[in-house]
């Protein structure tokens, strides 16, 4: 096949509000003040079949075509593209992987640090020039297509490419490699940590993170702990009040504070028997009401799992950890007479970059292990340790035998 157009906008220009519009998903609706959910906020579901099926159907009001598939992609995927292409030559300036993201940034840019209205409407035609740049390169060449196709094949691996497609057989040939970036309970334990940005800011880009999963299979049920780091890199002093305002420069907008919609998502059957709960004030919302910090447990609509969610709020220049405590199911284990297996399913948001991920798991009282798969980091008395980053989706597998 040919691309016959290619066609950049403005997500905010594909709208046609003469049609009806839902209402928007509730964390939307409540720290954010928005009444209607339109194409440019459709990215919500971490399961991205489900993403890419809402994208299209708040698309269609406003352009009435048929969609055979939607692609996603993120900054980090644009320049590992980049890289592998080889620099591209953008209006008469030379773009490579060490500069696409900056350029982009500046291309934003209003010219003097005027925020008008012709601004508005074409801070991102900046995106037509390079994905013809890119295109160009690609029919006419050089490109090493093996660099190419690994560079591609990497980025579906670690979610930042991400690929769905209307007709059933193309979409079930992606869900059998895992790269349709669907939601995939396990047979055992599953973890998925999400974190949704609901400030009118960038401020998602400064901020680190780190989850450790504590899993005790000697307990019955089973105790799982989860406790999240998050730590913001922008220099403290910037007061969390809700606005929306566009600074002259792209960077400042990332040294705000972090409105975090956190969302968890577990097995099904699963208890809350504890969380971290840290209040936020009024004055930092647009309901001027002030949130409790409590943990909403409901089922998942992506699948048999239940979903955590609670608020957090960051500060810049501040560190914040969360602790949640839960129950499993018992059908986590799987036991065969007096062998057991533990497995577990770990997937990465979509988007992020590889956090680091320790996993600790006890075993059983009186149990030994058997094998491990991957090989642990350590083994230490009953605890089989893991510390790898969440680049991609991981899982693992525990077999130990009672004695």
């Amino acid at each position: 096949g040919r691309v016959v157009t290619m066609t950049f906008r403005d997500s905010y220009a594909v709208d046609d509000f003469s049609f009806p519009y839902p209402e928007p998903p509730e964390p939307l609706r409540r720290y954010m003040g928005i009444d209607l959910w339109v194409f440019r906020d459709s990215n919500w579901s971490p399961d991205f079949p489900t993403a890419a099926r809402q994208a299209v159907a708040l698309y269609r009001p406003g352009q009435p075509v048929s969609v055979d598939g939607v692609v996603a992609l993120d900054q980090y995927a644009l320049r590992e593209l980049v890289g592998a292409l080889g620099p591209l030559t953008v209006e008469g300036e030379t773009v490579t992987r060490e500069t696409v993201i900056p350029f982009i940034r500046r291309a934003w840019a209003p010219e003097g640090g005027k925020l008008t209205r012709e601004w508005w409407q074409e801070r991102k035609s900046f995106m037509g020039p390079l994905a013809q740049a890119a295109w160009d390169r690609l029919q006419n060449g050089p490109v090493d297509g093996r660099a190419l196709a690994r560079t591609l094949l990497r980025l579906l691996e670690e979610k930042h490419l991400l690929v769905y497609f209307t007709d059933p057989g193309a979409q079930a040939l992606l869900a059998e490699q895992g790269w349709d970036g669907a939601l995939r309970p396990g047979s055992g334990d599953f973890l998925m940590v999400v974190d949704a940005n609901v400030g009118y800011n960038k401020a998602s880009a400064r901020v680190r993170q780190s989850i450790t999963y504590e899993v005790d299979l000697s307990r019955r049920p089973p105790r799982a702990t989860l406790t999240l780091v998050y730590t913001h890199t922008a220099p403290a002093g910037y007061p969390c009040k809700p606005e929306v305002r566009y600074d002259p420069v792209y960077e400042p907008m990332m040294d705000r504070c972090l409105w975090d919609d956190l969302r968890v998502y577990i097995p099904q059957g699963s208890r809350l028997l504890d969380a971290t709960r840290i209040p936020v004030p009024g004055e930092a919302l647009w309901s001027g009401q002030p949130e409790p910090g409590e943990v909403a447990v409901r089922p998942a609509e992506e699948g048999p799992f239940l979903s955590l969610e609670t608020l957090l709020l960051l500060p810049p220049g501040t560190t914040q950890t969360r602790t949640l405590i839960w129950e499993l199911p018992e059908e986590v284990v799987a036991w065969d007479g007096d062998d057991g297996t533990y497995t577990l399913r770990v997937q990465k948001q979509p988007g992020t970059v590889g956090h680091p991920l320790r996993l600790r798991i006890r075993l059983p009282d009186g149990a030994v292990l058997v094998a491990a798969a991957p090989s642990p980091s350590a083994v230490k008395g009953a605890a089989v340790i893991y510390e790898t980053r969440l680049d991609r989706d991981r899982e693992f597998s525990v077999r130990f035998r009672r004695e």
